[in-house]
Parts: structure tokens; sequence; C-alpha cells
């Protein structure tokens, strides 16, 4: 674990210094989004996502990411907001979907996450994307209570 996170780190750093050469790379700010989130610095990738949207916002993937990333530092009704977004790009990805559920339940907008819900298995009817959200939302709240463990 430790061996990723140095990983990302210096990717930060090269992308760092590519960004500094060409501060209009879409693709480098998305790259510095995906490192950032992987370092564990969520709140930095969301700026970095959205500089990445704001110079190809046409990108359905990076909307996909930072809908993730903002599921993840709970700011659930701005990553509705980007994860449709993504949707209008690429209305089939049941990842999507289930992710949007994830968040409208965490408003305890139940009607909405189960349309949402449905939606997903509509298009993954093993349910394979609703495990994997299910599975992240586990592990952000492991890292979570971790962090507030040690801030004790």
């Amino acid at each position: 674990m430790v061996s990723n996170l140095e990983r990302y780190e210096e990717a930060v750093t090269v992308l760092e210094h590519s960004l500094a050469l060409d501060p209009n790379s879409a693709e480098a700010w998305d790259n510095m989004g995906i490192a950032l989130t992987g370092s564990g610095r969520r709140d930095e990738a969301v700026v970095a996502f959205e500089r990445s949207l704001a110079l190809n916002p046409n990108n359905p993937s990076v909307w996909m990411r930072n809908g993730f990333v903002l599921v993840g530092v709970e700011r659930y009704e701005e990553a509705i907001t980007a994860l449709e977004h993504s949707l209008t790009l690429d209305p089939k990805d049941p990842l999507v979907w289930a992710t949007i559920a994830a968040a409208f339940s965490k408003l305890e907008h139940n009607k909405e996450a189960q349309v949402a819900f449905d939606r997903s298995l509509a298009l993954d009817p093993e349910g394979t994307a609703i495990q994997l959200v299910k599975t992240m939302i586990l592990q952000n709240s492991d890292k979570q209570n971790t962090g507030n463990m040690e801030a004790s």
C-alpha cells in the first residue's frame, strides 16, 4: 500500500511539471485528479478534475471520476450533478447509475435512489456495478473511521 501511495505522489510531481509546461492540457489535469485521488488528496483531486472539465467538458469519464470523488468527500448533490452530466454523454454506464443511487440514498432521497438502482440493474443484471459501489462506500467509510480514530 505504501508503495502505491509513493507512486501516486511521484505521479503528482511529474504532472505538476507537465502542467507547468502546458496548463491547458485536459488530459494532464485528469491524470492529476487520478493521482491526487490515489494519494488520498481528494479535495485537490476535485479541483484537478474540474480544471480538466473546463478544458474539455465532453469527456464522460472525467465527469464520472469527479462524481466518484465528490461522493467520497460527501458532497452528494454536486456528485449527482457531475454524474448526471456524465450520463448525458454516456447514458448506459451502470456504475454511474449505481453511484447516483448511492448519493441519493445518502441524501435520503429514497425514491430517486431506487430509480437509479433500477436503471443500474437494467444495464447490469448481475449487479456487479452495485456491488462495486457498495465496496467503494464501505472502504471510504473505513478510511473515515480510521482518520477519526487517529484524530482522537
